[in-house]
């Protein structure tokens, strides 16, 4: 179950109900030491942790930006970890404990929320990181209009290391947002040298320092002698060696010329599994965060037939979501009809699209168009195979789809203004839905803001989502988001959720990927026997 604030997490009565009243009572801070979380990764019997050593992890998605957060995909967090880090971490259950803050203190009456950060820890330009600087990192965000720090009336610097948020209304994902999307960054290297500059040149207070990255080759970071976390990091370096191409990628890390593989494909991943050669993590075992695949409608472009409603509906009825997975990923995944999994205490049991092509017809043809219309499928060349699939199930009702591959960069270009036909996009299941939901959807939103429609009551259901005072309640909201969402509107394809690995040597210890998320992973405590 998602913890979203502190009094939600020290004030549940027996009957798992909390009262206003509790909540004031538990307006209180908590603070624990830094620490690692989740379950670790590989061969554990060797317990104590040796220094030295680089650690080359093969990464296979292409990025722009590895320093400057507020204009930053989740993805870039990957390639930014090593460098920078947040003022909390989940841990393998999905609770938010304090990381570069050593606590905070809620208060939902008052509409409150104070953060407590670490004294003493300095950013790699020899800076300290203290709370204007965790102000300005805010309000970098708040500049771009990132939803994740929406309702943030001011902000109060109590003193050196203590920072006040005065929120508009109280809002139980704000916590969590600021706590993780917020990857800290000095403020005197970004107004020093420029954003841009900032984008490929990431100054942080964490474990490593950035070296050098060679576009489409590697990212280089080098040990942080002055880190923050006493006798840490363990590795000399890390290398982020960057191979686009899967089957290149794979044969890299089989020759043993890298020592983790962060993406396979099905078929290799059953290989490497049966293999017995190497140790791995896998998103079977997330508590959340594990990434899924769609597909982004036009809805808000009138020039496309897929701002029809019933257009959009068509298209759902028309995949065969299961025989997809079976098929193009060996069974290595959920086919989903909302963005989380029937295990997840947000799914919705009444939002379904079984298979059923010739309702699929039907609805074309009640839209307009019985003998189906053309279109485009926006995808990158790691999913070619996928847009295929689609666009064979598409072609049996009438719906005739081009596939455009393009890399990533120019899907994300095109998301600011208007195409048309459908984009592929990439989805995490964060624990706090609402977020999820309001950072894809909010009409402030750059992304996607001209070419998706915005029905009110989604905005509405956000709202009251974020404000509400219980998670039961809350759960209530987002399984009504997801019938607005897809049921009524049908905004969005969800196809599935992949199950994947990430392999590595069996000599690398606590990588941590995929034991507490999709995105995060602890780079200070990864290290290498001999």
């Amino acid at each position: 179950m998602s913890q979203h604030m502190v009094a939600k997490a020290w004030a549940r009565s027996r009957t798992g109900r909390l009262t206003l009243a509790a909540a004031v009572m538990a307006c209180t801070a908590f603070a624990l030491p830094a620490a690692t979380f989740g379950a670790s990764s590989g061969d554990e019997r060797t317990t104590t942790p040796v220094h030295g050593g680089t650690l080359k992890i093969i990464v296979e998605d292409p990025t722009d930006n590895i320093g400057y957060p507020a204009s930053s995909s989740q993805l870039d967090y990957y390639y930014s970890s090593p460098a920078l880090e947040t003022l909390g971490r989940y841990d393998a259950k999905g609770i938010m404990h304090p990381f570069l803050a050593k606590g905070w203190k809620v208060d939902p009456v008052h509409n409150t929320i104070t953060f407590y950060l670490r004294p003493g820890v300095k950013f790699q330009d020899g800076t300290d990181f203290d709370a204007q600087a965790l102000k300005w990192n805010i309000q970098q965000f708040q500049q771009q209009h990132r939803p994740e720090v929406d309702g943030i009336r001011s902000m109060s610097v109590l003193d050196k290391y203590t920072l006040r948020l005065n929120l508009v209304k109280w809002d139980n994902q704000l916590l969590e947002s600021i706590c993780w999307f917020v990857q800290i960054i000095s403020p005197t290297a970004v107004k020093k040298h420029g954003v841009d500059w900032a984008k490929t040149h990431p100054v942080g207070t964490g474990p490593f320092a950035f070296v050098s990255w060679n576009p489409d080759v590697s990212i280089v970071y080098r040990r942080n002698p002055n880190y923050w976390q006493k006798g840490k990091p363990y590795l000399d370096e890390i290398d982020l060696q960057l191979i686009y191409d899967t089957n290149t990628a794979y044969n890299t890390f089989v020759s043993g010329s890298a020592d983790v593989l962060t993406r396979a494909t099905s078929i290799q991943t059953k290989q490497l599994e049966q293999s017995h050669q190497y140790n791995y993590t896998s998103t079977r075992n997330l508590a959340f965060g594990s990434a899924g695949y769609g597909l982004m409608l036009p809805s808000g472009n009138p020039k496309d037939p897929l701002s029809k409603l019933k257009c959009r509906l068509a298209v759902e009825y028309a995949i065969n979501k299961q025989a997809l997975v079976k098929s193009l990923l060996q069974g290595y995944g959920i086919a989903v009809d909302q963005w989380y999994p029937p295990s997840s205490p947000f799914y919705n049991p009444d939002v379904k699209f079984p298979y059923n092509p010739a309702k699929a017809k039907q609805l074309l043809k009640e839209a307009g168009y019985p003998n189906g219309f053309n279109t485009q499928i926006w995808t990158t060349p790691g999913y070619q195979d996928m847009a295929t699939v689609v666009q064979n199930d598409l072609a049996a009702v009438g719906i005739r789809a081009k596939v455009n591959v393009v890399e990533i960069g120019h899907i994300i270009q095109m998301s600011y203004g208007r195409y048309n036909g459908m984009a592929l996009y990439i989805w995490p299941t964060f624990p706090d839905a609402p977020v999820l939901v309001d950072r894809n959807f909010n009409p402030n939103t750059p992304a996607f803001k001209l070419n998706v429609y915005h029905p009110p009551a989604l905005a509405k259901l956000i709202a009251r989502a974020r404000s509400a005072p219980t998670h039961a309640e809350e759960v209530r909201y987002v399984q009504q988001i997801w019938k607005v969402l897809f049921k009524d509107n049908a905004l969005f394809v969800p196809l599935y959720i992949p199950v994947s690995d990430v392999f590595m040597k069996k000599n690398v210890h606590n990588l941590h990927f995929f034991t507490t998320n999709g995105y995060d992973w602890n780079p200070e405590s990864v290290w290498l026997s001999k």
